[in-house]
């Protein structure tokens, strides 16, 4: 993974994600559970959805800049657990769901403890607001996921040489392909 000027191996996404899923699930995070995503481009983007994969919980992308009667009806629809957020985002604890800065999760190398993945159906979880207005919770299970990124690796014929960019906004179901699938493949995923 490449964001910026930091390049990241598959073994510290792997260390990086065991770590944060360890940190996670000491919160109660649980399979099953609901964790909005609000994060930058970065690496600790991609290092927060592995996370909360691994902890069997069901990640939701969430933009923080959307209004915050928006964000509160996303919040409401799927009843988070959690909000994981980067940066100065004071707005969204008036939303009444515990927040974590990831960036403020110190990370050390020597507790390079491993964790052992939960399982649970669901993989993660986009909203749309149809023709009512209101959001709705389109889940997505990992079978669908995974079924879909091996029609994209047949597709586009990724390789461990492959390089993708990663443009799409994060609040949008695309950028999951751009984001994971050539990791799966032994490629590299740039975060522009």
């Amino acid at each position: 993974v490449v964001s910026n000027s930091v390049i990241m191996t598959y073994a510290q996404l792997h260390q990086q994600s065991d770590y944060y899923a360890h940190h996670l699930q000491n919160m109660g995070i649980s399979p099953g559970s609901f964790v909005a995503v609000s994060i930058t481009r970065s690496t600790y983007y991609l290092v927060s959805l592995i996370a909360i994969m691994k902890c069997g919980a069901i990640f939701l992308p969430i933009d923080s800049s959307l209004p915050i009667i928006r964000l509160k009806q996303l919040t409401d629809t799927v009843k988070l657990s959690l909000i994981i957020y980067m940066g100065l985002e004071t707005r969204l604890e008036s939303l009444g769901v515990p927040l974590l800065n990831i960036s403020k999760i110190q990370y050390y190398d020597a507790a390079k403890k491993p964790f052992t993945p939960c399982f649970y159906p669901l993989a993660y979880c986009f909203a749309t607001s149809g023709t009512t207005g209101l959001p709705k919770a389109i889940l997505i299970s990992h079978r669908s996921f995974f079924k879909c990124l091996q029609a994209c690796f047949s597709a586009l014929k990724l390789s461990q040489q492959s390089k993708f960019y990663a443009i799409t906004p994060f609040c949008f179901d695309i950028s999951l392909l751009e984001c994971i699938a050539p990791l799966i493949h032994g490629g590299c995923c740039v975060l522009t």
